[in-house]
């Protein structure tokens, strides 16, 4: 009795600390990719695998598109994998909108996770990069802060 609840706990053990093949493929993506700690990459569609896969190598990524190809293998096999992984990065937006020439504290800011297509160039990805700066024009919710949409205070001395 005892032997049998050895073996089902080593089963359920293994089950649980090796990490699912979508983890595995996500992290071959990162670093084939070279994309930071701090994104996520979420795995869309992937082709269905069955058994144990002892390797994944990462043969294209498409980051326009999210196309990739990876190889795995086991002991005496190896298939080719496709699938779809979206790339979301950090972004700073408003929690609410922001007048014009409004200072902005950290309460009224957050950060949201976004798809890398849907950044525009030179947005914000930390809070403390953008508090204490001033809006240039209203700024709507949820959508991220650029450079050109925030500025310091206008400080009028009479």
């Amino acid at each position: 009795m005892l032997r049998i609840a050895f073996i089902i706990f080593m089963f359920i053990g293994q089950a649980f600390a090796s990490p699912s093949l979508e983890m595995r493929v996500a992290e071959q993506l990162r670093a084939y990719a070279a994309i930071g700690d701090d994104a996520r990459i979420d795995i869309t569609r992937m082709t269905k695998v069955r058994g144990a896969v002892d390797s994944v190598e990462v043969r294209r990524f498409d980051l326009d598109r999210g196309y990739f190809e990876a190889v795995i293998s086991s002991s005496s096999q190896s298939a080719l994998i496709k699938g779809r992984a979206q790339v979301k990065v950090p972004v700073v937006v408003p929690r609410n909108t922001v007048p014009r020439d409004t200072e902005i504290a950290a309460e009224d800011i957050k950060v949201a996770y976004a798809p890398l297509l849907h950044i525009p160039r030179g947005a914000y990805q930390a809070v403390a990069d953008v508090a204490g700066q001033s809006a240039r024009h209203s700024l709507a919710s949820g959508r991220p802060i650029c450079a050109d949409d925030v500025g310091y205070p206008i400080i009028v001395k009479k």
